[in-house]
């Protein structure tokens, strides 16, 4: 070594200017500097020749100019499971750059080249414009870094050809440009609701975006098959940032058990909350599901457009089978806070099973359709509400409209039949084989509230109005009973000869006006009396009415 130091006893102003030839043998250290075999050993043939200038006080930023060379490197340190040998280590340092010109080291069956430069490297974050070349055994990982804290099982074999450029304090702005690939791996982990296994992914690189040729996996009994362009990755990681990550591409699945990947447990406290995050992501990806999962029930033959950002998920131009029958339209569950969340749907259910899907479901509320009615129906509805804590519908914020029908099922056993049955000792009305129903209803602030509702069954039917309180079952009905003529006698105990005749059409049926208060569960039945005393009314003024006519008719004929 050669060189100058400036004022050695002056602190402040000590400065040097030296040139050095260093040639060191790692295996000496030892004899130098007290390490124990057991704890480290090292071997290899460090050499550097170069300059460097600087003030004492501050060597770290001292102005270095020359070569650095490592040749058959190893260490091996206690710590480490396997040692990490064939080091190769070629470098030229310009200033505060290290330009590197060849690397390479080999542990176990990991290896990695590195080839580039970094900059700032004595600062606290340097600057890195890297070509890392390589592959790992992810099962290998453990071995040197434990991830116990995240992880209980990890394998797989990856191959990376990635640059990377960016500083090392600024993660989320390191900018990736290359492949990585991942064959054969699983993953197994306490936060993970089901192990990983069969992960397989190609991924390519370009600088803030990330273009996925294939990411395919199962998660428990579910399988995912992926591809598209991810765009801003980064952001996802990153914890103070507006801007989100995009996502264009295809989503494929045979199996999608939402069930088992998300843990509705039935035994959860009254008070069990399921708070909701969604990633920082915009997405739009074409989907296609053969058989989705949630709550029990089985969705098959899922086809559409799944759109998401931080707030909400949408799922546009969607078809499904479910139940027998189909569905289809636009849903969104927006997500404004994790513990609040709304569900939109717009859209068609034709050809539904309502015993299976009322039993099942309960968009207004704990309904009890499924244990009286069976058949298909055809929904057409605009239908927004409030989830609870436990995902049910929060009735006094439901609001929805539009056209319920219903062709070829049965009503049976219904407590309003029983009641209208028991009323007119009509036992027939206790189990109706339905030809039609269509009706047009609506819910706003916790009621519901059919507008023609029209049922027929042979040569019967009912029209209804009114309404029927969600949160406390309260009904307010008006019918209107329609029966065929040979019923007759079985209201004459009910209503007069002269209300049976004044109810009766000139088809010869009799349309019998009747309410239903109480609730649907326990109804109050009776004949509507106001209305039945309109019709006589009405009867007797259009009776009288002819009879002036026909009189008058006479005298005109007799002049």
């Amino acid at each position: 070594m050669t060189g100058v130091i400036n004022e050695p006893m002056n602190e402040e102003r000590s400065s040097f200017d030296l040139s050095a030839a260093l040639n060191l043998d790692l295996a000496t250290i030892g004899d130098f500097y007290p390490i124990s075999a057991d704890t480290l050993e090292m071997r290899g043939k460090l050499n550097f020749d170069g300059k460097a200038a600087g003030r004492t006080a501050d060597a770290e930023n001292a102005t270095v100019n020359g070569t650095l060379t490592l040749r058959d490197g190893y260490i091996r340190y206690h710590e480490f499971p396997q040692p990490i040998e064939d080091i190769v280590f070629e470098s030229q340092i310009r200033g505060n750059t290290i330009n590197i010109t060849g690397s390479s080291l080999r542990s176990g069956s990991n290896r990695l080249a590195i080839t580039g430069s970094v900059t700032d490297y004595m600062a606290d974050s340097p600057g890195m414009n890297l070509q890392l070349n390589g592959t790992a055994d992810l099962a290998e990982i453990n071995d040197f870094y434990s991830l116990e804290e995240y992880v209980n099982h990890i394998v797989g074999k990856a191959e990376m050809n990635l640059r990377v450029t960016g500083r090392t304090g600024d993660i989320e702005n390191l900018s990736f440009n290359g492949s990585f690939n991942l064959r054969d791996g699983a993953i197994s982990a306490d936060s993970l609701p089901q192990p990983i296994t069969d992960l397989n992914t190609t991924l390519t690189f370009s600088d803030k975006n990330v273009q996925v040729t294939s990411f395919v996996m199962n998660m428990g009994a579910s399988d995912f098959s992926l591809s598209g362009t991810l765009s801003d990755y980064m952001a996802l990681a990153a914890e103070n940032t507006t801007t989100p990550s995009t996502l264009t591409g295809t989503y494929r699945s045979r199996l999608l058990n939402i069930d088992e990947l998300y843990d509705w447990d039935a035994e959860a406290p009254d008070d069990e909350e399921y708070p909701i995050e969604l990633p920082n992501l915009k997405s739009v990806m074409q989907a296609e599901i053969d058989e989705m999962i949630m709550l029990g029930v089985s969705i098959t033959n899922v086809k559409g457009q799944i759109e998401t950002d931080p707030n909400k998920v949408s799922f546009r131009n969607t078809v499904a089978d479910l139940f027998d029958g189909k569905i289809s339209g636009e849903m969104a569950w927006n997500v404004p806070q994790p513990e609040r969340t709304e569900v939109v749907f717009n859209g068609k259910m034709e050809d539904v099973r309502i015993e299976a899907f009322f039993e099942e479901f309960s968009p207004i509320g704990k309904s009890t359709f499924h244990k009286y009615m069976s058949g298909g129906f055809n929904l057409e509805t605009t239908y927004r509400t409030w989830l609870d804590i436990h995902f049910d519908p929060e009735v006094a914020t439901t609001k929805a409209a539009g056209t319920f029908l219903m062709k070829e099922g049965s009503m049976k056993n219904h407590p309003m039949q029983m009641r209208l049955a028991d009323l007119l000792k009509i036992s027939e009305l206790t189990d109706l084989g339905i030809d039609d129903i269509d009706a047009k209803y609506s819910i706003d602030n916790g009621s519901l509230t059919f507008e023609h509702f029209n049922l027929t069954s042979r040569d019967m039917g009912l029209q209804l109005d009114g309404t029927q309180n969600l949160l406390n079952d309260q009904i307010n009905f008006r019918l209107s009973l329609i029966l065929p003529g040979r019923f007759a006698e079985f209201l004459r105990p009910v209503i007069t000869a002269q209300g049976v005749q004044a109810i009766t059409r000139e088809d010869g049926k009799m349309v019998l006006p009747v309410t239903a208060t109480g609730t649907a569960e326990n109804p109050n039945i009776g004949v509507d009396t106001d209305k039945l005393e309109e019709v006589i009314k009405s009867k007797l003024s259009e009776e009288a009415g002819d009879r002036v006519r026909d009189a008058l008719r006479g005298i005109l004929r007799r002049n």
